[in-house]
């Protein structure tokens, strides 16, 4: 049994590498099968996974396969494995170390050659630390690991996928959406996404169903909890609770509304300004300049009297 596993954020792109892997089986003609370890109860998991015998339960009036013996020869991908018991846990290290299993309720054993992929979004080490997961079977499921990074480090992600969602959920939908407005682009890439990837598809699902046919998708579509007033201009951000963020405009009002009640002369403002632009740019006037957009004789004039001279270079 070959084994591998994928450790991601909560609703990051598991889903997409799940789907790549199982067309790349198709591909081959070999079996793909998935399974939310999370989703089934603990003492129906057992079962799913390696199969059950008749009577071994009262309930149980047929012979069943497993997920194990479906994806022989094939691939078998194993969502949330955090969350296995420590009894399956055993039972799936047994299947990994002798790449054999045996039906519950049946003494039969039965070769399988399966491809082993688990994905989780919990700390496994920390969780073999705690007791909640079995060391040896840790090592085992660790041969191969691939870290997926939250969407918020990836960032440059966001486009494509947003590009990807739009399009699918149009169709679904029976709409002709060709894109997102200037303000909505700015909102989704500025957004944190604590949900990762499966809440970007959510938040563009819900803009299509809210958009009308042949309009552009728009940031109160998206992010309905934005106030009118914060609809347009770089103040459309949410923060990452979904809430409203501080925006460019209103750090602009509050400065104004500081030099006001300072009462600062315009000169002072000025001079603010270059001072700043030329410790950003690491005294280099000619920079600075560049920065401000006026000419070095001018911000030097300006800060003449305050800065001592610098290299032009």
């Amino acid at each position: 049994v070959d084994h591998g596993a994928a450790s991601r954020r909560d609703g990051c792109r598991e889903r997409g590498m799940r789907t790549r892997t199982a067309q790349r089986q198709r591909t081959r003609r070999q079996p793909f099968v998935a399974v939310n370890c999370g989703a089934l109860p603990s003492e129906l998991l057992e079962p799913e996974l390696f199969g059950v015998e008749k009577g071994a339960y009262t309930s149980v009036r047929m012979s069943r396969k497993g997920r194990f013996e479906r994806a022989n020869a094939g691939t078998l991908f194993l969502d949330e494995i955090g969350e296995l018991s420590l009894g399956a846990q055993t039972r799936l290290l047994r299947v990994l170390q002798e790449g054999e299993i045996e039906h519950l309720g049946d003494t039969t054993t039965r070769r399988i050659d399966v491809r082993l992929v688990a994905a989780t979004n919990i700390d496994l080490e920390k969780a073999v630390g705690e007791g909640r997961f079995h060391k040896d079977l840790y090592c085992r499921i660790n041969a191969y690991p691939v870290v997926i990074p939250p969407l918020r480090d990836r960032k440059e992600d966001i486009p494509f996928l947003s590009r990807h969602f739009l399009g699918e959920l149009s169709t679904r939908e029976g709409k002709r959406i060709a894109s997102f407005t200037g303000n909505a682009r700015l909102a989704l890439s500025e957004y944190e996404w604590p949900g990762n990837v499966r809440e970007l598809r959510n938040v563009i699902e819900r803009g299509v169903i809210l958009t009308s046919d042949g309009e552009l998708v728009d940031v109160q579509s998206l992010f309905p909890q934005l106030p009118a007033s914060r609809r347009t201009g770089k103040s459309a951000r949410p923060s990452r609770d979904g809430g409203i963020s501080s925006s460019d405009d209103d750090i602009v009002n509050q400065f104004i509304e500081h030099a006001l009640n300072r009462k600062m002369r315009m000169e002072d403002v000025e001079t603010l300004l270059a001072n700043a632009a030329i410790e950003r740019s690491q005294r280099n006037l000619i920079h600075a300049a560049r920065l401000l957009g006026v000419s070095r004789a001018q911000i030097a004039y300006r800060v003449s009297k305050r800065i001592p001279p610098t290299s032009s270079e």
